[in-house]
Order: structure tokens, then sequence, then C-alpha cells
């Protein structure tokens, strides 16, 4: 329709007399379209259609074996594979258990319409750069895009020796909070691959080094630390979330 759901039917006056026939992929949203109206006998719940490179054909081989990956990735102790054994026996069959995998499990979290879920994905990373911030002990620092900037960690970053002097800390306090100022020199940096920001090519502050890779279609992930920093530790690091949020 070119629009979104809510304001189509903001539009549509009147729903329940409407003759439009409603495709849902899900309960949901066969559920949201009754709450506008939609008469139940113009809604068709068809699930979501999948091309057969996705499904395998007629007896699902490639859907399995991808189902199989999945919850070894999302179940590495095994509680949940332990306890529905016979289940997944039953649906799985002999793609059950998959062949190991050594990499990470990937994150995706697709935005459709009008990107009404997108702070959900927002709080994703957020919560993942905590996570990394309190792994690599050092500041991590991500750009949604040019205009939003997100940064955690920076007490980790001015716990290390180098920031004992208030110097320094001011030093690196007044160029984050101006950091609008160097975003588009580092986006343009990192555009295209991981790379290393260090001391006077590093615009976050000539004491410090960023190891950075690109994030989303204008923005990057990186952590920043003093010149000393792991590089090799951080570099893994990045290449983990690279993968992991592709």
């Amino acid at each position: 329709m070119g629009q979104t759901i809510d304001s189509y039917f903001k539009q549509e006056k009147n729903s329940t007399q409407s003759k439009i026939k409603y495709f849902a992929p899900n309960y949901r949203v066969v559920e949201r379209l009754k709450c506008y109206g939609v008469r139940a006998e113009n809604i068709f719940l068809t699930g979501f259609p999948l091309p057969e490179e996705n499904t395998g054909g007629r007896y699902l081989g490639n859907l399995r074996h991808d189902l199989g990956i999945r919850l070894t990735h999302l179940d590495p102790k095994k509680i949940y594979t332990s306890k529905y054994a016979l289940t997944i026996d039953e649906h799985l069959g002999t793609k059950w258990p998959p062949p190991k995998t050594n990499g990470p499990p990937i994150l995706m979290f697709a935005v459709g319409g009008a990107g009404a879920q997108r702070e959900l994905g927002v709080e994703i990373v957020k919560n993942l750069a905590q996570k990394i911030a309190e792994f690599a002990t050092e500041a991590v620092i991500v750009a949604f895009n040019p205009n939003n900037l997100y940064f955690t960690g920076l007490s980790n970053l001015f716990a290390k020796p180098e920031f004992v002097d208030r110097v320094s800390v001011t030093s690196v306090s007044q160029i984050l909070d101006k950091s609008e100022q160097v975003l588009p020199q580092i986006i343009d940096l990192v555009s295209r691959q991981e790379h290393i920001l260090i001391g006077s090519n590093n615009p976050f502050g000539n004491q410090c080094s960023f190891v950075a890779t690109p994030f989303g279609s204008d923005g990057f992930f990186g952590i920043l630390g003093p010149m000393r920093m792991d590089y090799e530790k951080n570099l893994s690091v990045i290449n983990f979330v690279k993968e992991l949020v592709r």
C-alpha cells in the first residue's frame, strides 16, 4: 500500500464495510486488523511464504538443517534441547544434531514499514555495547548515524593510569561533548572496513586509540582506549561484533 497500517486505517473510515481482502503473516497481524474494524472473513492468515532456497523443497531439508544450527547456537548449555529432545528428533529427524559450527550466532533485527520497532533495535545494540565495554574494560562508542551517537564505559577509560590528571580527562570529555563535529570524519574512515585510529590520527583525542568497524549504512561500532590498549583482543571483539550485527 506504500504506507503503514496505522496511517492507512486513519484514512479508511469504513473498514467494517470494506471489501478489501487482507493476507496476514501471523496471528498478531490478524488481531491488529480486527482492532481496526476489519471483518474476520476478510482476513486470511497465510504465514510467511518462504522461497525454496530457504525451505529445501517439499521435505524442508534446508529449513530443518538451519533450525538445528540455530538451536545449537541459542542453547549452548543444552537446557532446551535436553528437555524437548523427543520433539526435536521427531521434527528434525536426520538433520539433528547438525554438524558443529565455529562461527558466532548472527543477530538480525529487521525494521519495516515506518520503522515503528526501530527503537527496540537501538536498545539491543546499546545493551550489546555495554556488555562489550564490560568485557574489554574500555569505552565503547556507537554511531547509529551521523546524528545519533551513543557511548558507554567511560569510567573504564578514565580509570586508566593515562587519565589520572584532570587535564587529560577534560580534554577527552570536551571532544566527546562536541562529537558531532568529528562523526563525519570517523564514519568516512571506517565506512568500508574495520580501522585503527591511533594518537594524532584519532579524532577522539591524541591520548587514545580507537578500533572501529562499519555499522549499518552510515555508522560505526568502536572501542576507545589508551594507546597501549590490547589491540589483538579488541580487534577480535570488533570482528565478533561485525559478524554478529551485520
